[in-house]
């Protein structure tokens, strides 16, 4: 992997099959499906020629809710790409993730 640092914008659509019920009215999206919306933003971004293999340090600082826009600044080092997520300006989430080049 090529070392680099970019942004990304993306939201999760207040449609999304996993916020059934999930605090109606009110809803808030899993932090599975931000961990899945952030890596698969990267992997487009990457022209989909990597595979995840981890999320070795995540911390989420508030709760994203459904529809609200975010950004996610990636700094890539190898196989290694920290995150951070950002929703108006305010921090969102932290981390890092460990991905490979896919095989084919």
């Amino acid at each position: 992997m090529v070392d680099a640092e970019f942004t990304l914008s993306m939201s999760v659509a207040h449609d999304h099959p996993s916020l059934a019920g999930h605090f109606p009215g009110n809803p808030v999206v899993p932090a599975v499906v931000i961990l899945s919306t952030l890596f698969e933003a990267f992997a487009r971004q990457q022209g989909g020629g990597v595979a995840l293999e981890a999320f070795p340090r995540v911390k989420f600082l508030r709760p994203l809710r459904a529809g609200r826009g975010f950004e996610v600044r990636y700094q890539c080092s190898g196989e290694k790409v920290n995150f951070y997520g950002t929703q108006a300006g305010e921090p969102l989430l932290s981390g890092s993730m460990r991905v490979t080049p896919r095989d084919g």
